[in-house]
Order: C-alpha cells, then structure tokens, then sequence
C-alpha cells in the first residue's frame, strides 16, 4: 500500500508542473530532454503503415514529434494521469493530420504494470551522437 501512496504523491506532483512541464523537464535533463526525444525517434527505424504506443504518454511530448514526423495509423497513449492524458490531446491536437487515429486512457484501471524486460543504465547509454546535440 505503501507504493501506491506514494505514487499517486508523484502523479499529483507531476500533475502541478503540468503549465511548465517542458520547462521543468529541460532544467531536470541538463537541457537534453528534446534532443533525446528527437535521438529516440530518429533511431526508432520507422516504417510506414505503423501504429505506436506509448505508455506513459504524459503531456505528450514524446508522441508529438514522431506524429508530426511520421503520422501513424494509430497512437494509443496510456498515463496513470487523466489530466497528463489531456494535456496530451491537446498537444497532439496542433500537429495531428486526422489521419492518425488517437486514444487516451488511464492506468489507473489496471492493478498491476509489469515491465517485460528492463535494462540497467549505463554511463555509455546516457551519450548520444555528437550530430544530435
């Protein structure tokens, strides 16, 4: 019980700063934040006709580049906030062509979340390529 307690003390922490998320974000991350996004989904290898989803969508900033980018078929995005998930509607609302289909949902309606596979960090898995900085 304790966890859950907890948690739900960071959703609503995280849930305050939602006006300056970014913001906040760029200080937290040393400035790094938007370029590992961008690193991210440069690698991703993208095809087209594809779907994403993105689990712990938050206000969206993440799913907003590889929408503007590459609009999939399909984003399903998934927060254990509800007013995360509608600030990410809103965001992906000013770069969505309508031809991706978008859905919101909570994860409040789950029990449990598992991770399938986890991976430690590295000090080498914090670098990114020069011509992304």
């Amino acid at each position: 019980m304790e966890f859950k307690e907890n948690w739900h003390t960071v959703v609503k922490a995280l849930e305050k700063i939602i006006p300056n998320y970014e913001e906040v974000n760029r200080y937290l991350s040393l400035g790094y934040a938007e370029k590992a996004r961008i690193y991210a989904v440069n690698s991703a290898h993208i095809e087209s006709n594809f779907s994403v989803l993105d689990a712990g969508i938050g206000p969206g900033s993440l799913s907003k580049i590889v929408v503007s980018r590459f609009d999939p078929i399909m984003l399903v995005g998934f927060d254990f906030s509800t007013k995360m998930l509608k600030a990410a509607a809103e965001k992906l609302a000013t770069v969505n062509s309508n031809k991706t289909k978008t859905t919101f949902n909570s994860l409040e309606a789950f029990s449990s979340v598992y991770l399938s596979e986890t991976k430690p960090l590295t000090k080498s898995s914090l670098r990114f390529p020069s011509e992304t900085l």
